[in-house]
């Protein structure tokens, strides 16, 4: 066999692969960024006194997901961020600080497996949190614990724009709920925490 020959037959057979790989590759990888709102006891008077803008901070993650058909998924994923908790002080009412690393294992669902080049899902899962570095506590009336591990579990939108073969665009949004020490104060008003993000990122299909 030739030199051209032999070249030509090794570009379509790497062509191929990489169309048929586009088009069936089970794994992804996620690496994602955005914010993070965060919703817990006397949240509302940070509504009600316009400084809803002091419940939001930034917050990252990685995700590995695999595909078991067209529609049904999973992935697990790793994030972290700053969250904001709100106690009583002797003004009123003021705002702290916390880090949490949070896991979730999460079931996803392919919307529509006919489009390729945007491809929606919904997805539902449980994980767990563990809140840490506790800030600006020190004039709360209220006790905070510092350190907390709870459960959560979380719903979430989460849509890819594919704009290269095995590479993608990803935007997604969800709730999390999470027992009520999440943000180290447990007031007995509701039992759990929530928190609302929004995220873009990169995903790669491998």
């Amino acid at each position: 066999m030739s030199m051209k020959k032999f070249f030509l037959f090794f570009l379509a057979g790497f062509l191929g692969t990489v169309t048929l790989s586009a088009q069936d590759r089970p794994w992804s990888l996620t690496l994602q960024g955005g914010l993070s709102g965060s919703g817990s006891e006397n949240s509302r008077i940070f509504f009600k006194n316009d400084r809803m803008q002091e419940l939001i901070a930034p917050q990252g993650g990685v995700s590995a997901g695999y595909d078991f058909t067209d529609r049904l998924g999973a992935r697990v994923s790793l994030s972290t961020g700053r969250n904001t908790g709100i106690g009583r002080d002797s003004g009123g009412f003021s705002a702290y600080s916390f880090q949490s690393l949070n896991v979730f294992a999460d079931a996803m669902w392919r919307l529509a497996p006919g489009w390729t080049a945007f491809i929606p899902k919904v997805y539902g899962g449980v994980g767990a949190a563990r809140s840490f570095h506790f800030k600006n506590t020190e004039g709360i009336l209220d006790p905070v614990k510092s350190s907390n591990t709870v459960p959560g579990a979380r719903v979430g939108l989460n849509g890819e724009y594919r704009i290269f073969a095995g590479i993608g665009i990803v935007g997604d949004l969800c709730v999390e709920a999470y027992t009520d020490a999440y943000n180290g104060f447990v007031a007995g008003q509701r039992p759990f925490d929530l928190r609302a993000l929004g995220s873009v990122g990169i995903i790669v299909h491998l």
